[in-house]
């Protein structure tokens, strides 16, 4: 129970964080929202 709770939790993480490395790609290229978007569902 614990695992699951700390897999979910790191999963959204990392999704964060590539959330905030394609909003700051996003502002200088225009474009990976795209990538953002999937990769969070």
């Amino acid at each position: 129970m614990i695992l699951i709770f700390v897999i979910v939790s790191f999963s959204m993480l990392l999704s964060g964080l590539f959330i905030i490395s394609d909003f700051f790609h996003t502002k200088e290229e225009g474009k990976g929202t795209i990538f953002t978007i999937t990769f969070d569902m």
